[in-house]
């Protein structure tokens, strides 16, 4: 018999556990009355809390304004509720009241809710609740968390009912907290003392508990791994209170038959259980007597789904009774479910969701486990069915369990319908899974979410009797041996014989298993002999530690009397030290003296010579010298500036056409003196971090909208700085009020003032962009329109700023709409030592902030995707990416931030806190890629031909930067013997993750990605260039650009020269016409400090090299592609698909192009394969062929005449160009 200690705890906890959590509240204030305490502890623990109400709490009223009013009520009286707690703000999904439903859609949001808040503790009403909507979340929380495998723990809490707990929460010192929230509910408390309830409900939970213990929260809290027997316990509780629901109600869809043939096993309420908690709504079932004794009753009424009996008043072989199922079953979709078996609760949902799409499949089927009872909680495994689909390999044998299978009943009604053949007791489902084959094809669902019993009497099909089995395999195969096609026979034999080679491979890796088992037997053996004698050891040493710690204590004993002797002397050094302190303080003052006589005999020298009329006579003469010394260097630029874009205009003009005429590697030569430039790039990084010197020019960053009434004082104490290196950047975000125009226009020609206006309204983050890339300070500071700056501001935050600073951050005072003082906020009190930690938690490096502009160089400028919170990610940001000591707090008070009616909306505010849980998800997530925890596997493609030090620098920069699970397919596409050697020697088999394939002859960059793609085992794939170089952190930011938005087909990176030119962030399409379009590249020879480069931005197409696909690219290249513009054709192809282009800013990599490099292996045969014009006509023709569109590319036209030719004849040569696939 169980103790009282077994069955309720007697001790209470002071916290449940921590990180972040979701409590799940079915109506306005179940998240006080269930689970206040809780809430509270995280928040004290200082865990991310996210509370979502389902329904709107209307009750019985009727539609109306009332409803709307008494809704509106019940919602801010929660939000009051959550001031008190200190959580947040609630979000809300409006579901009606007593409207909320177990199903398919609602499980599927909350996945994503706790996916989304990425929490790790899961509060819900318990099962035991009286309420229909607290049982239908109950279930539905239930069934989440068994979907999560085992990284949620979920604590079921009480309000209308006890629950039995096994956890008891300590609110002793809460009480009073939750009482003050609970009162917060007053349309409620007016009908019933619900408070009262509660809190005799949280007293009556101490009964068990120390008297010092004053009320306690009660909890039935399932750790992940328990979630799943957790809820097979719970089915028949929850199936007990289900009430029988109109059929034609209960159909949100097609209906699905469940068809049970029974013998009247003791199992069949199990089964009968399982499809009550399935999530899929449309379902009916059909129970068929097999045994005939008429001795079986089923109660209806507590079924949660129409229930029909059918039987023939005589016992029926299984096929039998499976066709009186089908005849009887009325439903769209049809599924069997032996009396001892039973369904996960998404089984049918899965199912029916594939035949929904798959318009074409006859059947789909899932996963089965086959399980034996051990003990009453115990489940052992058998064997697992969650094979793909393969027609040969069911024709040789059935792994589709009866009970995995849904399938449509228009099989029932074809020509040739589909019946179980009643001559077969066994494999009689095998049979019938070959009938439906002929009528279409079956799909898939790799997810185990079915159950097959095995024991004495019942899993024949696994564990039948051999002889049996036999004959009925001789009876099925004579069956089908003539319907079979030659082709499907030859298809089965193939697969015979591959299984006897895994056989015979299974059987010798098996013999190898023991030989290493025998051989482990006798280093066990060796291993325990040393092991006994290192015990002996350690006792020998055990009894030198004893000596040694005797002799210890008396050197410690020794030390004292030492320490003794050197305090006593160190109290005499101590006053020698005084004495001769104020000697030398005396003569420290007696110098000073001299010092300021020096000094005043100095300035009077520098003032007789400053006045003196020989150097006022000189002083042009130095003028000029200094004026021509600075002009030099900066002529000697410009002159070489403008001879390189004069030969860009020459070459892209008509004069390029004379290129035409000149020999190939004459007209490399000038193409690579046109790529490099003349301007050589300056030594070190990419970026010249601001220095802290008196020159650095300061831009100060000022976005308006409206605030008319306090932009005078904005601006006025932006443009009154007293440090003198000062520009403002004032941006009108098209304001609606007509004042601020007027405002402006009276500031224009202040010439510290640039100002810029938005021709509609862009919002604050591509506002504040276009800001950035107007101004030309080597720091940045920002400032709101409603906001001001004390006349010092910039000055002093300056101070502060010395190498190697990126952010520097002030202190603020708060003030009201009069500018009176309201409070002051400084983090001195903060540690500061992990901005990335902290920040990650709560934002504080604020306001008055300066930020050095190289940081938005290298990380990208505001992302447009989180507006109301965009400063915080560009902080999370620049913390992920530069280490803390490159912050620096002002704790000065030079920022006046106001508080006004105006200042945010309600739909603003929940924007704010929508986009922050973005960007703290963003911020862990980019944590853990660079941990080396992604959820994706990464394949990544790397072509070789030639270039072999290069090949070499990019692996070497793969390895140092992807920490992600991942695989790098080093594919080499007819390199020469050297280079293959030179593979052979210096990688393959020296990267741990590089796997390196080795083509004879060259198939050209596309066709020779797709070889390598189709060998990929990536979930997303990446392809890299083998003369690119990159970045730390680029990976980071690529992965977090590409799982930003759920219909992402590829991101590509920002890629850069060796002379600090972009090569491209991106592609866009300039069209002509309707036909004839211009491949561009966004950012193109601009400087990598140029913020323009800096933007997001979605993309019309995306080069190819260093970019990230979420889908194989691999269907869409092809040999029609033999040397360009397969990255465009790849493009359009998942544009097609409504999938989106976009570019990563902060993802750095660097083109080691070869037009950069004085020697490069097979540069000959690279250079004319790669640029053969001919083949770029081809390609071009390719594109034309799948897209209407007609690609005009200078060199390609140029090279091959085509500028002179109509449309029609254009269109005549691509038709005949091209290479069909």
């Amino acid at each position: 018999m169980s103790t009282e200690s077994e069955l309720i705890p007697y001790h209470a906890a002071p916290i449940l556990g921590k990180g972040p959590s979701l409590a799940l509240a079915p109506h306005p204030d179940d998240e006080v009355f269930g689970c206040a305490g809780a809430i509270m502890r995280h928040v004290a623990a200082g865990d991310p809390v996210t509370v979502i109400i389902l329904t709107d709490g209307g009750g019985f009223h009727p539609d109306g304004p009332d409803r709307a009013a008494y809704v509106a009520q019940r919602r801010q009286e929660s939000r009051t509720a959550a001031t008190v707690l200190g959580y947040g703000e609630p979000i809300f999904w409006e579901y009606r009241d007593r409207e909320l439903c177990y199903d398919e859609a609602l499980v599927r949001r909350l996945c994503a809710a706790i996916a989304m808040t990425g929490a790790c503790w899961l509060y819900a009403p318990s099962p035991y609740e009286l309420h229909p909507d607290h049982r239908h979340l109950s279930l539905a929380a239930l069934e989440a968390a068994r979907r999560q495998g085992g990284g949620l723990t979920l604590a079921f809490y009480e309000v209308s009912a006890p629950l039995p707990p096994n956890r008891l929460l300590d609110i002793s010192d809460l009480l009073e907290r939750k009482s003050q929230a609970m009162r917060c509910f007053t349309s409620q408390l007016s009908a019933q003392a619900y408070d009262r309830h509660v809190e005799a409900l949280n007293r009556y939970r101490t009964y068990t508990l120390p008297r010092e213990v004053k009320a306690a929260e009660g909890y039935w809290v399932i750790a992940g791994d328990a979630v799943a027997e957790s809820l097979r316990i719970l089915r028949p509780m929850m199936a007990e209170r289900w009430r029988m629901i109109d059929a034609s109600a209960a159909v949100l869809g097609p209906r699905v038959s469940v068809i049970i043939r029974t013998m009247g096993r003791p199992e069949l309420s199990e089964a009968l259980h399982s499809i009550a908690m399935q999530t899929y709504p449309g379902i009916e079932i059909v129970v068929v007597d097999a045994r005939g004794a008429g001795e079986l009753t089923l109660e209806k009424a507590q079924s949660r789904f129409p229930l029909r009996m059918i039987s023939a008043g005589h016992a029926l072989g299984r096929s039998a009774a499976a066709n009186q199922g089908l005849d009887a079953a009325q439903g769209e979709y049809l599924i069997f479910l032996d009396d001892d078996d039973w369904f996960e609760p998404d089984h049918i949902a899965g199912l029916v969701e594939i035949l929904e799409r798959e318009s074409r499949t006859i059947a789909a089927y899932a996963g089965v486990r086959c399980v034996r009872r051990l003990t009453e909680d115990r489940w052992e495994t058998v064997q697992v069915y969650n094979d793909p689909f393969d027609a040969a390999r069911l024709r040789l044998e059935n792994f589709i369990p009866i009970n995995a299978l849904l399938f449509r009943r228009a099989a029932l009604s074809k020509a040739r319908p589909c019946r179980f053949d009643e001559e077969l007791d066994l494999y009689e489902d095998w049979d019938f899974w070959l009938q439906l084959l002929q009528h279409g094809g079956f799909q898939h669902r790799p997810a185990l979410s079915a159950n097959y019993r095995i024991h004495e009497s019942g899993g024949l099909g696994v564990s039948a009797d051999e002889q049996q089995a036999l004959a009925a395999f001789e009876t099925l195969v004579g069956k089908w041996r003539s319907q079979w096609s030659d082709r499907q026979l030859m298809d089965m034999m193939a697969r015979a014989r591959h299984l006897d080679r895994l056989l015979k491979t299974t059987e010798e890796q098996r013999a190898l298993a023991v030989r290493k088992l025998d051989e482990t037997g006798l280093a066990v053996q060796s291993l325990k002999a040393a092991h006994d004698k290192i015990q002996q050891q350690v006792e020998d040493r055990d009894r030198q530690l004893e000596q040694l710690h005797s002799r210890l204590e008396q050197l410690v004993a020794d030390r004292n009397r030492q320490l003794e002797q050197s305090e006593n002397r160190i109290q005499q050094l101590d006053q020698e030290w005084k004495s001769r302190c104020q000697e030398l303080e005396i003569r420290l003052e007696a110098r000073q003296l001299e010092i300021a006589q020096l000094d005043q005999d100095w300035q009077s020298r520098y003032a007789w010579v400053m006045n003196s009329r020989s150097w006022r006579l000189t002083a042009p003469l130095r003028d000029g010298v200094r004026w021509l010394r600075e002009r030099r260097d900066r002529l000697t630029a410009i002159l070489a500036d403008s001879a390189w874009r004069l030969g860009l205009i020459v070459y892209r003009g008509p004069g390029g056409g004379l290129l035409r005429r000149l020999p190939f590697n004459w007209k490399q030569g000038a193409r690579r003196w046109l790529r490099q430039g003349v301007i050589t790039a300056p030594g070190g990084s990419a970026f010249a971090r601001a220095s802290s010197d008196e020159n650095s020019l300061v831009s100060i960053i000022v976005p308006i909208y409206n605030h008319a009434d306090y932009l005078e004082q904005c601006l006025s104490s932006a443009l009154d700085q007293t440090y003198p290196e000062i520009e403002v950047i004032a941006v009108d975000d098209a304001s609606t009020d007509p004042r601020v125009q007027e405002m402006l226009n009276q500031w224009a020609n202040h010439p510290r003032l640039r100002l810029f206006a938005n021709p509609v309204n862009r919002g604050i983050a591509e506002t504040q962009n276009r800001a950035l890339i107007e101004s030309r300070g080597d720091i940045i500071g920002f400032l709101d329109c409603d906001d001001y700056l004390r006349p010092d501001a910039v000055e002093t935050c300056l101070r502060y700023w010395r190498e190697g600073i990126i952010y520097a951050h002030s202190a603020r005072i708060n003030v009201d709409e009069s500018g009176r003082e309201v409070s002051r906020i400084s983090f001195e009190h903060l540690p500061r030592q992990d901005y990335f930690a902290e920040n990650l938690e709560r934002m504080y490096a604020t306001h008055f902030k300066l930020i050095g502009r190289e940081a938005f160089a290298r990380i990208g400028l505001f992302d447009p995707r989180l507006d109301a919170a965009q400063d915080y990610d560009l902080l999370m940001r620049i913390a992920f990416h530069y280490p803390s000591s490159a912050f620096i707090h002002a704790p000065e008070f030079v920022y006046h931030h106001r508080f006004h009616d105006r200042q945010a909306t309600e739909t603003y505010s929940i924007s704010q806190r929508e986009a922050t849980k973005i960007i703290q998800h963003e911020g862990r997530l980019r944590q853990a890629i660079r941990e080396g925890r992604f959820d994706r596997f990464l394949s990544i493609i790397m072509l070789s031909f030639g270039k072999q030090r290069q090949t070499l620098a990019a692996l070497a920069s793969l390895q140092a930067t992807v920490k992600p699970p991942h695989e790098i397919i080093l594919f080499d596409n007819g390199s020469d013997s050297e280079t293959v050697a030179f593979l052979h020697e210096r990688i393959d088999g020296h990267f741990p993750t590089v796997r390196v394939i080795y083509h004879p002859t060259n198939l050209g960059p596309a066709a020779g990605r797709r070889e390598a793609l189709k060998q990929a085992r990536g979930e997303w794939f990446l392809i890299f260039d083998n003369d690119e170089i990159a970045e730390p952190g680029w990976l980071e930011e690529l992965l977090i650009r590409a799982s930003s938005q759920p219909d992402v087909g590829a991101v590509c990176c920002k890629v850069a020269f060796p002379n600090r030119r972009l090569q491209f962030s991106g592609g866009f399409i300039r069209r002509f016409d309707e036909e004839l379009i211009e491949l561009g590249l966004y950012d193109r020879d601009l400087d990598v400090a140029d913020l323009a480069t800096a933007v997001f931005r979605e993309c019309d197409w995306c080069p190819i090299g260093a970019t990230l696909f979420t889908v194989n690219p691999g269907p869409f290249l092809h040999e029609g592609y033999p040397n360009a513009f397969e990255d465009a054709g790849v493009s359009m192809a998942l544009r097609r698909q409504g999938l989106r282009l976009l570019n990563s800013p902060a993802s750095w990599v660097w083109h080691e192009h070869f037009l950069f490099q004085e020697k490069m292996d097979m540069r000959e045969r690279y250079v004319r394969s790669r640029y053969n014009p001919k083949r770029m006509l081809t390609s071009i023709a390719s594109f034309y062929a799948e897209t209407g569109m007609i690609i005009q590319d200078e060199y390609v036209w140029r090279e091959n005449g085509l500028f002179a030719l109509s449309r029609v004849e254009l269109k005549q040569l691509l038709d005949r160009s091209r290479t069909v696939a």
